[in-house]
């Protein structure tokens, strides 16, 4: 009976040391970006880069294309680029299925209030404030903006960060 009371504890450790890995290797990399002196590519390259990736089809795939307009009110909500963003494609994920972006997700954010969620990445949550084209990752523990520490300029910016981290787009 022992033996199932150490693994519980140990599976519980894992658990724990993975998100926090997942949480330093997106805060450190999040860092690297902001602190780096090259320029950053403008939004236009980061589109096309991701768009190129995205028709590659191998780390991110388009589940589903542009189709008919969702009945969903968040999405009017949403920053202009992101809504352009989801004018173009439907939902996006990863080969894997880790990260989703999906107009059906489109809704108020479960774990910031006031903030509205886009998708998710593993069990975090892709959120963005209403009007605004920033993208932040949320892992349930923020209580405001000021907790939230992984943030990218727009949706194809974290798609772009996303892909970088698997190898698919040189930096």
């Amino acid at each position: 009976m022992s033996w199932f009371a150490v693994i519980g504890i140990f599976s519980v450790f894992i658990t724990y040391m993975y998100k926090e890995y997942r949480m330093r290797r997106h805060t450190a990399s999040n860092s690297e970006q902001n602190e780096s002196a090259r320029a950053t590519p403008s939004l236009d390259e980061t589109r096309f880069r991701v768009d190129a990736q995205l028709e590659e089809g191998l780390i991110f795939k388009v589940v589903a294309a542009r189709r008919s307009r969702t009945e969903n009110q968040w999405l009017s909500q949403l920053g202009p680029e992101t809504r352009a963003f989801f004018s173009r494609y439907h939902c996006v994920q990863t080969i894997r299925g880790g990260t989703v972006i999906s107009e059906e997700l489109v809704a108020p954010s479960s774990y910031l209030s006031g903030y509205i969620s886009i998708g998710h990445s593993e069990d975090w949550d892709i959120i963005q404030a209403p009007g605004d084209d920033r993208i932040y990752v949320a892992e349930g523990a923020e209580r405001n903006e000021s907790d939230l520490r992984i943030e990218f300029p727009t949706v194809y910016d974290f798609i772009a960060h996303e892909i970088s981290e698997m190898g698919g787009i040189d930096d």
